[in-house]
């Protein structure tokens, strides 16, 4: 039964891993990047004037960023000037614009507030200045729209000409893992039967005094199986990093390690001390004592028992940073010619005191000072 339990806590925590686990499901690439710096420039920067293509509205619609950024170009440029005579106007001894050209700046400004959100608190600055990145995969496409031999060439969209200045980079980049999220649900399903499978049995009612009840026994295996469900995710992560470079969600190498190196031990710790405490039940009669597992049974006659004792089990706990034991449990222990039976400490101490009654009603003569020093110490 201890083997049943043990693959049941393997399944059920892995099938909670990855059902619940916070995956990625993405690894880290080295791929070969292409930015292209796009910069405005003049006529005059262009040695070969007669070969300059030039890219209609057409095909400019199938680049929004560059759309964008020529529109805001147009916008800026054509506002600085305006502004200038707005407010030196020699044309007016007040001061003030004509009207046909505070109708134009009116105009002009409402297109500015349709582009809000890529003009607002831009510096109008020299058209030099201006320069945009465009993704190498989009350079490509248009420098095959437009027929250019060279990456490093001049482009005209309307009255603005624009220089390309293509510039290629190794970047990290992460890349989703297309058959992850199908494989993890796969193993979901096919753990989580597994685990009900291995299960099975572990909770069935058994003779005699419960010394744990069966939702004790539920509630402690809940319990671990949720502790576990957090090494096995660990585990899993440790194990996907490692053959197919997945970037883990919680990538701490050191947490994931230990996680990794320690779900094996944590859950045979837990599979022991669980099958001990939840799986016992104790039968007391006058002919004797029988103690029910879920795989066998062991039965004492009174004339058997040499004598009754207790036995303290304790763990190791840190107390200002110094180990120090803690009392854990306290075993009543049965001892035969031939061997000791150990019995667990319920949980209840409304249980206790009916097995108490139970060997103190039953047991022989020759027995009772026992009962009654294990009644006051147990």
């Amino acid at each position: 039964m201890k083997i049943k339990r043990f693959l049941g806590y393997l399944f059920f925590s892995l099938a909670l891993a990855f059902a619940f686990g916070p995956f990625t499901g993405v690894k880290k690439v080295r791929q070969s990047v292409t930015n292209v710096l796009l910069s405005v420039v003049t006529l005059n920067d262009v040695q070969n004037k007669s070969v300059i293509p030039e890219l209609n509205e057409l095909k400019l619609a199938n680049f929004p960023a560059l759309n964008t950024f020529i529109n805001n170009y147009k916008i800026e440029t054509a506002v600085k000037p305006l502004k200038k005579i707005t407010k030196v106007s020699p044309n007016n001894k007040n001061g003030y614009a004509s009207k046909d050209i505070v109708k134009l700046i009116n105009q002009l400004e409402g297109s500015r507030k349709t582009k809000k959100d890529t003009v607002k608190q831009k510096k109008i600055l020299h058209p030099k200045n201006y320069s945009l990145k465009i993704d190498g995969k989009k350079w490509r496409l248009l420098k095959n729209d437009l027929n250019l031999k060279s990456d490093v060439a001049f482009i005209k969209i309307g009255d603005v000409i624009l220089k390309s200045n293509p510039q290629e980079n190794n970047e990290l980049t992460l890349v989703k893992i297309k058959w992850f999220a199908q494989l993890r649900y796969m193993l979901f399903g096919f753990f989580l039967l597994a685990a009900f499978l291995s299960l099975k049995g572990l909770y069935k009612k058994l003779p005699g005094i419960n010394l744990n009840p069966i939702w004790a026994s539920k509630l402690g295996d809940f319990i671990s199986i949720l502790f576990l469900s957090t090494l096995g995710y660990t585990a899993i992560e440790y194990l996907l990093h490692a053959f197919t470079g997945a970037y883990p969600y919680f990538y701490d190498s050191l947490f994931v390690a230990m996680g990794a190196i320690f779900y094996i031990p944590v859950m045979l710790i837990f599979t022991f001390f669980n099958s001990k405490q939840f799986s016992q039940n104790i039968e007391i009669t006058k002919e004797g004592i029988t103690v029910y597992y879920l795989e066998k049974s062991s039965f004492v006659e009174w004339k058997q028992i040499q004598k009754f004792e207790l036995l303290s089990s304790f763990l190791l706990v840190s107390r200002l940073n110094f180990p120090m034991p803690k009392k854990l449990q306290t075993y009543l222990v049965i001892k035969t010619e031939k061997n000791s039976i150990y019995i667990v400490e319920p949980d209840l101490k409304s249980i206790k005191n009916k097995i108490l009654r139970a060997l103190k009603n039953n047991c022989q003569e020759n027995l009772k000072p026992q009962i009654a020093t294990i009644i006051d110490k147990w």
